[in-house]
């Protein structure tokens, strides 16, 4: 494990996905409220404090977060992850999760 110093940037590599995460830390004084989530529970589209973020668990107790901002931005960034995870499903597409009720 390495240790930052303060008042120096962490430079983060994008990841496989094409994204580069962070460590999520709440304490921003904004409640998180989860707005959608993927098939899975891979990814969730969350909103705090006036922005918009994706999380991912982080393989231990926390989360990862990514696309940190306005709506628009988010909502395009967890489009195309779920889009993306959604191929690790054979024969899976956007329609077949999108919970549409509708007679077929």
């Amino acid at each position: 494990m390495s240790e930052v110093t303060p008042g120096l940037e962490v430079q983060h590599e994008p990841a496989s996905d094409g994204f580069t995460w962070e460590p999520y830390t709440s304490g921003r004084g904004a409640v998180l409220r989860v707005r959608d989530t993927s098939c899975c529970g891979v990814y969730d589209l969350a909103s705090e404090g006036g922005q918009y973020l994706i999380l991912r668990k982080d393989g231990k107790e926390g989360y990862e977060e990514t696309a940190r901002g306005v709506h628009a931005n988010a909502v395009a960034a967890y489009i195309a992850l779920v889009q993306k995870h959604l191929q690790t499903h054979k024969g899976a597409s956007l329609s077949d999760t999108a919970g549409d009720s509708s007679p077929q």
